[in-house]
């Protein structure tokens, strides 16, 4: 189930979910700016979720999503889709397919502040760990920027879980901000200073 108190969400086999009006809303804010932030403290001391679990999703099923912040043994890790990858956001190579910022991070042992951008412009996404960028990827295709490829419907923006509950998180979420920007290096320095929200 889900636990709220003081503030923060505690995941151990449960999701929350916006309505479709909502998750409709977030999506079309997020594609029509110019790049995005996914900011979280979480915690977590499991180290055998595979799945990988999901921390923060905005998909249609499984295998289809806007973008997802997720758990999968001692790693975080994103998808998201572009041109340049799979519907389920993961990066097209010569030989297949690879999760996107692949960084070990649990057992946490305390909140731990994790952030995701995505410059449009640049066509990069970014990922931080306690303030420190720790991952770039590069979004091309045959050396062309890619963009945002999120032309499903349907999309629903859930903390915990995949929609259809396969792929629950064990954690706890203490402060989730998201903003139609990208927060530059400076800002996710300083937002982690200030410690969960």
């Amino acid at each position: 189930g889900v636990t709220i108190a003081d503030g923060a969400a505690s995941f151990e086999g449960g999701m929350l979910t916006a309505s479709s009006a909502g998750s409709d809303l977030l999506r079309d804010v997020l594609v029509s700016a110019d790049g995005f932030t996914v900011e979280l403290w979480l915690e977590s001391d499991n180290v055998l979720l595979t799945g990988p679990a999901r921390i923060v999703t905005l998909a249609v099923d499984w295998s289809r999503r806007c973008f997802t912040v997720a758990h999968a043994r001692q790693y975080i890790l994103a998808r998201l889709t572009t041109t340049a990858t799979n519907d389920n956001g993961m990066m097209l190579t010569g030989s297949g397919v690879r999760e996107l910022h692949e960084t070990p991070i649990f057992p946490t042992g305390a909140p731990t502040h994790v952030v995701l951008v995505w410059d449009g412009p640049a066509a990069d996404s970014y990922l931080y760990v306690e303030g420190e960028r720790v991952s770039v990827e590069e979004h091309r295709v045959e050396g062309v920027p890619a963009r945002l490829d999120w032309v499903s419907t349907g999309d629903i923006f859930a903390l915990g879980d995949e929609l259809d509950g396969s792929r629950a998180w064990d954690g706890t979420i203490h402060s989730l901000a998201i903003f139609g920007r990208v927060l530059t290096e400076t800002e996710v320095a300083e937002r982690r200073a200030l410690g969960p929200l």
